[in-house]
């Protein structure tokens, strides 16, 4: 069975379907991920406080003045509970650690490759002079590779 969407695609305000309580976030009650987003600011007033957060469009906010995607994570294990996710370009936090500003659980894209552009040549497609075992100072080194 498949699990229904985080958020309804097509809204484009929040304040068109939403609940405008002055001092409030205006929630769109027809997203259901806003409502999530609305449920963490409404449980920590400290961060409403602290961030502008304003929904542009189902699962696009501008925050702080930078537009950023925020997504639903699902659990990974059965009986976990998901959270909700900022991608701010190649990072992807929680939004809990996200609205904290702290670099915990932060990930970025490309952060679990471990390799550069040559570790990913096979060793024996690198380019080789034959000379494992001398030792070169810097400036022989670049002489050599010259040659």
């Amino acid at each position: 069975p498949t699990s229904p969407s985080p958020h309804r695609q097509g809204a484009s305000s929040s304040s068109a379907t939403g609940d405008a309580r002055p001092g409030g976030y205006p929630v769109d009650k027809e997203d259901l991920l806003d409502q999530h987003v609305h449920y963490y600011l409404r449980k920590h007033p400290e961060a409403r406080k602290k961030h502008s957060v304003a929904r542009k469009s189902a699962g696009v906010y501008d925050l702080d003045g930078r537009e950023v995607s925020i997504e639903w994570q699902y659990a990974t294990e059965p009986g976990q509970q998901g959270c909700l996710v900022v991608v701010d370009g190649p990072l992807r936090q929680p939004f809990a650690d996200y609205m904290e500003e702290t670099e915990a659980n932060a990930r970025y894209e490309g952060q679990d490759i471990g390799a550069s552009n040559l570790h990913m040549i096979d060793k024996d497609r690198r380019i080789s002079f034959n000379d494992q075992h001398k030792v070169y100072s810097r400036l022989e080194a670049m002489k050599v590779a010259k040659e």
